[in-house]
């Protein structure tokens, strides 16, 4: 998994301007802001809304459908970056945010529509909410922390629990009871590794 990780100065700014690629200059433009990447986490992260638009109508299949698509597009957007030399900062803090924003958005969605334990939404919650805590104080202090490719693999894992969750929703009998004891225990590893990941994040020193 190639992680949408910049070092402290964004990949354009370390080439001469005349050996820039025409991302890389579009990119030096627009501050940072418009890059392939970045466009596939803002379309990604529009899909999962749309996903979630789905889940509240109870349309289920499709819901589960458009979150795994939609999540293909974070893991997408890091070898974009890699692939055009676009990373930066702004993209490696959109991208982490957008991740927070969405996964947010869906646990209390299906703690609201009662499609999960409010316990498991708890437990899914906490490794987050500690991340995004040491994140903003290294910030404060100045201190430029990266997303680990083990948080990246947590949440890929979180989100398959998810999918899961509302398939078993949509199917019926014994194979829907099945499917929420596998995705409840595919939660359970993912919020485990989050809560290593966020461990080591604490740990970890800026580059």
């Amino acid at each position: 998994m190639q992680l949408h990780r910049a070092q402290e100065k964004p990949d354009w700014e370390v080439v001469l301007p005349e050996h820039r690629n025409g991302w890389q200059r579009v990119a030096a433009r627009t501050r940072g802001v418009i890059t392939p990447a970045n466009g596939i986490t803002i379309v990604g992260c529009v899909i999962v809304l749309i996903g979630l638009w789905c889940l509240y109508v109870e349309v289920y299949w499709w819901s589960a459908f458009l979150f795994v698509i939609g999540r293909l597009f974070d893991v997408a957007d890091g070898y974009v970056a890699e692939l055009t030399k676009t990373k930066s900062p702004f993209g490696e803090l959109l991208d982490a945010g957008v991740d927070k924003f969405i996964t947010i958005g869906v646990v209390i969605a299906l703690g609201i529509l009662q499609l999960a334990s409010w316990w498991l939404i708890g437990i899914i919650a906490v490794p987050q909410i500690v991340i995004a805590a040491i994140s903003y104080r290294a910030r404060r202090r100045k201190v430029h922390l990266h997303p680990s490719r083990l948080g990246k693999y947590s949440m890929a894992l979180v989100w398959c629990g998810f999918s899961l969750l509302i398939m078993a929703v949509a199917t019926d009998g014994q194979m829907a009871h099945a499917i929420g004891i596998g995705a409840y225990g595919v939660i359970v590893v993912a919020v485990a590794m989050s809560g290593y990941a966020a461990y080591v994040y604490a740990c970890s020193k800026a580059e």
